[in-house]
């Protein structure tokens, strides 16, 4: 069984997707949306205690702009798409990308979410 909840961008939330998705009760929940609706899924799931396997985009794996917004207790067990380094892992911190990238964020962007992966305002 397929179940899909498309939503319009700049809607308030999508709690009424979700609550209509988990009625078809699915085992696998795929979250395709951008970062602010990704994290309003991942606290619905949590104000639910629904926990299907849950697959989030790579648009949508930041800890500081998803996932923390979330809660970090509702993100525990996401599978992710991601593909780049997580800013917040301890074994990227002497690789030479990553000590170039703070470097930049030191000298451009000193005041950024050291925990977002990807700070557009700095680009």
């Amino acid at each position: 069984m397929v179940t899909t909840a498309p939503y319009e961008v700049g809607i308030p939330t999508v709690d009424s997707q979700v609550v209509a998705i988990k009625s078809s009760a699915p085992d696998i929940l795929i979250t395709v949306s951008t970062p602010k609706y990704a994290a309003q899924v991942i606290r619905k799931l949590g104000e639910l205690n629904w926990r299907p396997i849950h697959i989030l985009t790579n648009v949508s794996v930041s800890i500081g702009a998803v996932l923390r917004p979330a809660g970090l207790q509702n993100s525990e067990g996401i599978v992710s798409a991601g593909y780049q380094m997580d800013v917040t892992d301890a074994q990227w911190t002497n690789y030479p990308g990553m000590k170039s990238f703070r470097a930049f964020l030191d000298r451009y962007y000193p005041d950024v979410d050291r925990t977002e992966s990807g700070p557009v305002d700095c680009v």
